[in-house]
């Protein structure tokens, strides 16, 4: 008896097994199907809404951020760049610029009137240039170039054809001597169109 249990156990398992390798399959050539078969360019406004160590010597002025993104293997791949602005609150401190480049996956999950969930990482390098005029150390490089990572959650709103409304919140750490973690809360738009023909033959 304990045999005709165990194999009947076993003959399910293999039954699911089967199943799931089928659906794998399909899923598989379905998602190849719609691989890089459209880009989406998005622009966003971003503001660090975070306070830590780094914001008792640096204030955040003016964030904005640019990305494209198209269908990939479960998901979708990015590549973008990231620009802030920091003014000083100590006048022995300079001021500085960063400017991001990064490339990222995600992937989003459909909810109710059009709208999308998306969550992804992404990984980039950071440009710090420093503001000479107000630089006070000769030791000091006018540009340093870091380490950042970021996580990155959005709503996504649909407005008119190939248009969408994005909300989104990022967590991101550049990887200085001291690590700078900030947070931002961003607001922007996207446009959503075909890939040429050139881009989808390049990408096979």
């Amino acid at each position: 008896m304990i045999f005709k249990k165990k194999s009947v156990y076993t003959l399910i398992l293999n039954i699911l097994i089967i199943i799931f390798f089928f659906q794998y399959k399909s899923l598989l050539h379905a998602e190849k199907n719609i691989a890089f078969s459209s880009i989406n360019v998005v622009l966003q406004y971003a503001a660090n809404t975070n306070k830590n160590s780094f914001h008792d010597l640096w204030e955040h002025d003016l964030g904005l951020e640019g990305f494209i993104e198209t269908p990939f293997y479960f998901g979708c791949v990015q590549a973008g760049v990231h620009l802030d602005s920091y003014f000083s609150k100590n006048k022995e401190m300079a001021d500085f610029q960063t400017f991001c480049l990064y490339i990222g996956w995600g992937k989003s999950c459909s909810l109710p009137l059009g709208t999308k969930i998306f969550a992804g990482i992404n990984i980039g390098s950071t440009f710090i240039t420093l503001d000479e005029k107000k630089s006070q150390y000769e030791d000091q490089y006018d540009i340093e170039q870091e380490l950042r990572t970021a996580f990155d959650c959005r709503l996504i709103f649909p407005l008119f054809e190939n248009w969408n409304l994005y909300l989104s919140e990022s967590y991101s750490i550049i990887y200085t001597f001291h690590r700078i973690r900030l947070n931002y809360i961003s607001a922007g738009i996207s446009y959503t169109f075909v890939s040429p023909q050139w881009f989808r033959e390049f990408t096979k």
